[in-house]
């Protein structure tokens, strides 16, 4: 699974921002540089923090679909039809689209 992980792009980027953002945010907080009443450091790690939570967990989000997806195909070859494999994944029908024309004017 590590491995896995070490693939996606998006698990290193996560690992790097949330690396950075707690060091910044531990340096704000212990230094007593400030600009006004902002502490800039604090706002910058927090902002990555939130980038790399985001990040990291598109990843196990991913990873968690794959697998689901997993389940659902095997239970659909046990099963013969796909009725158990309908409620884990339900299909979504989406209508068509219906073309007007209508003349753009600028």
């Amino acid at each position: 699974m590590f491995l896995k992980l070490m693939e996606d792009l998006r698990f290193l980027i996560g690992a790097l921002f949330s690396t950075i953002g707690m060091i910044l945010v531990v340096h704000g907080l212990t230094s007593n540089l400030a600009v006004g009443d902002l502490n800039l450091n604090v706002i910058a790690g927090s902002w990555m923090l939130v980038f790399s939570a985001v990040m990291l967990g598109s990843v196990f989000w991913s990873i968690l679909h794959e697998k689901k997806t997993e389940i659902a195909e095997s239970l659909q070859h046990t099963a013969g039809d796909d009725s158990e494999a309908d409620l884990i994944t339900p299909r979504i029908h989406v209508p068509e689209r219906r073309h007007e024309s209508t003349p753009l004017s600028l």
